[in-house]
């Protein structure tokens, strides 16, 4: 019976400490949390389509549509 309980006990050991060893999770999960705060950074500088560079973007192209508009609708 003492012998079945070390084993049993060994065997546990090593598979959390096998577990805890493993490393290959934790460098997916580093990306994804990477990949997120690129993804909040470029909300923040592109903006919507009032807001940021979208914005900046937007009304540089409104302006030159009601320019060309003016010369040509003579």
């Amino acid at each position: 019976m003492l012998d079945f309980i070390f084993h049993t006990y060994n065997k546990n050991r090593n598979l959390i400490v096998e577990f805890c060893d493993n490393q290959q999770g934790v460098t997916a999960i580093e990306y994804a949390m990477i990949g997120v705060a690129i993804a909040l950074l470029l909300e923040k500088v592109m903006g919507n389509q009032t807001t940021g560079y979208l914005g900046a973007l937007n009304f540089a192209f409104k302006t030159t549509i009601n320019g060309i508009e003016a010369v040509f609708v003579k």
